[in-house]
């Protein structure tokens, strides 16, 4: 049997890093989305520096190597160097410092009144020690920061950190909130993916739920997708912008997704 797990690596490494905003994950190594401007959340979202980083004026940029951990990143040093480090794996100093993103990013912390200091250990042909495990590459990605307040909100929002975790872990992801009454599609999406739960909007019928499992397609090839299972009857989901936009999500902790896909 062939699995393919549409934008999760399959391996046998078992980091499980997350990006989290006030004890709920944004994106974490299995649930993240292609496409995601989570840091334009209205929610989280800042236009200009908190008030106790307005003489904030100095930034140190380091590479560094972010396995099976733990650890919790919380400073904006610590959050550029987990970008940076996440973007330029293996790669030399002198394509890091020439690649466009990597100028954009200094750029827009300039105008942010932010001196970076550059690291000085470094030849052109010297590759830098940036490494992210594998299982968790694009946690955090490049296309994520469309804007200089996307990095900004990113940086200096004290309550996004990034986790560094691995999944043989007893108490991964034991941070995490419980989930309210009623969410958002993004969380409901990372219930279903990550925890492997059974979600629903309210204004379903009864007995309609989500979820998150094997699919074979017409080659006998075999992916993780979302599934809508009505009594036991499962069809392929598609989410409608409706879905997309809704806030009556819930998760439905009661309900095993082996006993009602069985």
């Amino acid at each position: 049997m062939r699995l393919v797990r549409n934008g999760v690596f399959e391996t046998n490494s078992s980091s499980a890093h997350s990006l989290a905003y006030k004890n709920t994950v944004l994106r974490d190594y299995d649930y993240k989305p292609s496409e995601d401007l989570c840091l334009s959340i209205k929610e989280l979202r800042l236009t200009e520096k908190p008030k106790e980083y307005e003489m904030y004026s100095y930034m140190p940029l380091y590479f560094d190597e972010y396995g099976c951990g733990y650890d919790v990143l919380r400073s904006p040093a610590e959050k550029l160097s987990y970008l940076m480090s996440s973007v330029y794996p293996y790669k030399t100093w002198g394509i890091v410092k020439e690649d466009q993103f990597f100028k954009q990013v200094i750029q827009w912390l300039s105008e942010l009144d932010i001196v970076v200091e550059l690291p000085e250990e470094y030849g052109e042909s010297s590759e830098v020690d940036a490494y992210v495990d594998h299982q968790s590459l694009n946690v955090i990605n490049k296309e994520m920061f469309q804007t200089k307040e996307d990095l900004l909100t990113y940086l200096f929002n004290n309550d996004i950190v990034i986790y560094i975790e691995n999944d043989n872990s007893d108490v991964m992801q034991n941070w995490v909130d419980t989930p309210k009454e009623e969410i958002d599609y993004r969380q409901a999406m990372y219930w279903c993916v990550s925890q492997s739960k059974c979600v629903r909007r309210k204004s379903w019928n009864d007995g309609v739920y989500l979820i998150y499992d094997v699919v074979e397609d017409d080659e006998n090839h075999y992916r993780l997708d979302y599934l809508l299972v009505d009594n036991k009857i499962k069809t392929n989901y598609k989410p409608t912008e409706d879905d997309k936009n809704a806030n009556d999500w819930t998760v439905a902790l009661e309900v095993s997704k082996y006993e009602i896909n069985s």
